[in-house]
């Protein structure tokens, strides 16, 4: 991940998991193992597929689309770690494609667990999509719906997640999938770093009806602290560790600069 893309939202999530500390998690190694995004050629979201967005209000994806491609995020609304920073980051990026919100393209957010209903979805959408214009948060919809329902959707696009009863949480990847206006999965894009220019090109294909390959898997995990090891997942640990050298790189510019000031009366150092 070059530096240059990693956006505030991604640093904050970041730091957030820093701050929250080793976690209780009951899943196992090859448990966490099984979680990730990797959606199977063809993979599409289930037409007529009945839910309900953050009004409460009956809706299927399909009407909700009209035809038009759409930015796909699956996440837990109650989540207290990376969920909510994701949400926020794609709703951004999507903001800057230049793209109309409703005209061009409409963005989705489908909830992993019936735990959730509208008024989380509400709640969430609330808290990390307030800021953006009006247009896109109207073409932007939150939805929840029966355990079987969601389970259907998980396994048509290849999403494998776990929950973790004692922690009360999911280990679930962490991924955009951009849909053409059918619902079928044209790509498959980074959740954390998605870049606004590549977005906008994906979405441009996938209101042509074109399909992308769909080689890639996603296997971030929004879940903090690995169970097995005591570390965060590789890309988080990644992300820490760049921050750090950051810091400290800073720092030692700062005292390179301070050295380098004329002393008065006398020489620079």
């Amino acid at each position: 991940m070059r530096l240059s893309r990693m956006r505030p939202g991604f640093l904050v999530a970041v730091l957030l998991l820093a701050l929250a500390g080793p976690a209780r998690a009951a899943l196992t190694e090859a448990q966490l193992a099984e979680v990730e995004l990797a959606p199977p050629p063809g993979a599409r979201l289930p037409p007529g597929l009945a839910l309900r967005d953050e009004d409460g209000h009956d809706v299927t994806p399909a009407a909700l689309q009209h035809g038009l491609p759409a930015v796909l995020v699956l996440a837990d609304f109650t989540c207290v770690t990376l969920c909510g920073p994701a949400l926020g980051i794609a709703a951004h990026a999507l903001a800057e494609t230049g793209l109309r919100p409703g005209r061009d393209v409409v963005s989705l957010a489908i909830a992993l667990g019936s735990r959730d209903g509208p008024a989380e979805a509400r709640a969430m959408k609330a808290a990390h999509l307030g800021g953006l214009p009006p247009e896109l948060l109207a073409a932007t919809h939150f939805l929840t719906g029966p355990a079987a329902l969601l389970a259907e959707v998980q396994s048509a696009l290849g999403y494998r997640a776990q929950f973790d009863r004692e922690a009360d949480r999911y280990a679930h990847p962490t991924g955009i999938l951009v849909l053409t206006g059918d619902g079928h999965v044209s790509r498959l894009l980074d959740g954390l770093a998605p870049d606004p220019g590549v977005l906008r090109l994906a979405l441009v294909e996938a209101s042509q009806g074109r399909i992308g390959t769909l080689g890639d898997r996603i296997r971030l995990l929004c879940y903090g602290l690995d169970p097995a090891h005591g570390i965060y997942n590789g890309v988080v640990k990644r992300a820490l560790t760049m921050g750090t050298v950051l810091t400290l790189g800073g720092l030692g510019l700062f005292l390179f600069l301070v050295s380098r000031r004329r002393v008065p009366g006398g020489m620079r150092p």
